[in-house]
């Protein structure tokens, strides 16, 4: 299983990453933040 944090400024393009990485069974999303310096949440 390839586990990913998603780091990305645009809410749109950071939700349209995690719906498209949410539908490759060996991925998992395990967070997401708009910047490096952001908490990350899942």
């Amino acid at each position: 299983m390839i586990r990913v944090l998603i780091v990305e400024d645009d809410p749109i393009v950071r939700e349209g990453l995690q719906s498209l990485l949410r539908t490759q069974p060996d991925m998992e999303v395990v967070g997401e933040a708009a910047c490096a310096g952001s908490p990350a949440s899942s």
